[in-house]
């Protein structure tokens, strides 16, 4: 068993928060901003460019640096994941990689049938 002995977690999407795929009409603001960057799918062997939400990105920074224990998922699967982490250079920011959880049981939610 991994015991995570803190109380500030914070667990970040990666796609669609961190960063989104590029589209032709961001041409303009993202060549202004630099804020693409592009990153290559581990499972699909394929290099596409996307938008960095900077403000998320600057988020866990300043979480990181506040303390906080950062969990970063994705449901393109943990390489996908691990693959954003690194090209944004959040490696020192994130605690942990992982895929989006299946299923979860909270008292809020009720438990899902399997």
């Amino acid at each position: 068993m991994i015991e995570l002995d803190t109380e500030t977690i914070i667990a970040c999407d990666v796609d669609g928060t961190l960063i989104r795929p590029r589209k032709e009409q961001d041409t303009e603001i993202v060549i202004a901003s630099g804020d693409f960057i592009s990153i290559t799918n581990p499972y699909l062997h394929r290099t596409d460019e996307y938008v960095i939400h900077s403000d998320h990105v600057k988020l866990l920074k300043q979480y990181k640096a506040r303390g906080f224990y950062i969990i970063v998922w994705s449901a393109g699967g943990v390489k996908h994941a691990k693959s954003v982490v690194e090209a944004l250079g959040l490696v020192d920011t994130v605690d942990l990689v992982m895929t989006k959880p299946n299923r979860h049981v909270d008292d809020r939610s009720g438990i899902e049938s399997i």
